[in-house]
């Protein structure tokens, strides 16, 4: 964004909403830009499968979860058009468009759809997915059990029937005696007749929002290197069944094409003159200086002295693709 003079940076996107203006990198306050379309490439390291151990989930308060969730914010505050998500193939992508869309399928409501290793018999959202009932009787989301994609303080706004229209939602309201009181979610579909294995949950939410997933590939694109990435394509609709993903579906496979160039074809030579500038600067005090550093730094690959956990994974990985253990590799 520097190299674009005018271009507004910030460094905080959960900061985003909170005030009307935000401050800038520079320490300057600013107004964000009206806008048509969002894209989002929130952080990706507590989602990668590189790390073996100590994953987190969108509700664990690392990085990614919580730049996903001020992205959704974000999206539901300026209600842009269009908006694409992009992240890592194992990211909670099933949980990620329940958060956006506000509409849980109920018949998922048990499926593994979080990072945290939860067992299957432990996933019981017919009673960890509790409500409290307001003053005017709306169900209000309490506890949320991880294989939900929905945010405590939610209100219902009401439920579809399966086999209805998806834009048929049918308002859900308590008696105001029962006010204050906890509700599971089994009990408030036994007080309101919801088939738990077909209708819809849905969400009140300032904004509504369609969205349709795929999963690309950079080989595919024209360029010489294997990263595997999803991207949600997602549109402003009232109607949940609109069918504008299956057109972005279509742009996307237009738009592949073959490799015409192998990675060498985009690397300088040996003698080019910007190779020799890193050289020289490798070669000075401070290029100098960071090889001390660096020279510090425990082997990675030696498990006792860097007792780093995610080392097996690794290893199992070159294996499996035929990869020496300290050779890097290029796509074929």
């Amino acid at each position: 964004g520097r190299n674009f003079p005018g271009v507004l940076l910030f460094p905080d996107i959960t900061k985003l909403t909170e005030k009307e203006t935000v401050v800038d990198v520079y320490g300057r306050a600013q107004t964000i830009p009206e806008g048509n379309m969002f894209v989002a490439g929130t952080s990706c390291k507590d989602f990668s499968m590189l790390k073996s151990c100590h994953r987190k989930d969108i509700e664990d308060k690392g990085t990614s979860g919580e730049t996903f969730l001020a992205a959704v914010e974000y999206l539901e505050q300026e209600q842009p058009a269009v908006a694409i998500f992009e992240n890592v193939d194992k990211a909670p992508w099933a949980k990620m468009q329940e958060y956006i869309r506000g509409r849980l399928n109920l018949s998922e409501r048990n499926s593994i759809k979080n990072i945290t290793e939860i067992k299957q018999a432990q996933a019981d959202a017919d009673n960890k997915l509790k409500f409290s009932i307001n003053e005017d009787g709306r169900y209000v989301v309490e506890e949320v059990p991880r294989q939900v994609g929905v945010r405590a303080g939610c209100i219902v706004e009401g439920f579809v029937r399966g086999d209805d229209d998806p834009s048929n939602v049918q308002p859900l309201k308590a008696s105001a005696k029962k006010a204050g009181k906890i509700v599971t979610l089994g009990k408030l579909a036994e007080e309101h007749g919801i088939e738990l294995d077909e209708d819809i949950l849905v969400m009140e939410k300032r904004a509504r929002y369609c969205t349709h997933l795929i999963r690309l590939d950079t080989k595919h694109y024209g360029l010489p290197q294997t990263r595997n990435r999803q991207y949600l394509f997602v549109w402003r609709s009232d109607d949940p069944s609109d069918d504008l993903g299956d057109y972005f579906q279509l742009l996307m496979d237009h738009l592949k094409t073959p490799l015409l160039h192998s990675m060498e074809a985009f690397m300088l030579p040996p003698t080019h003159d910007r190779i020799r500038c890193f050289r020289e600067a490798l070669r000075s005090g401070p290029g100098l200086m960071v090889a001390k550093e660096r020279a510090k730094e425990l082997d990675f690959f030696d498990w006792e002295l860097s007792s780093v956990k995610d080392l097996a994974h690794h290893l199992n990985y070159r294996k499996l693709m035929g990869i020496e253990e300290r050779s890097r590799w290029m796509t074929q």
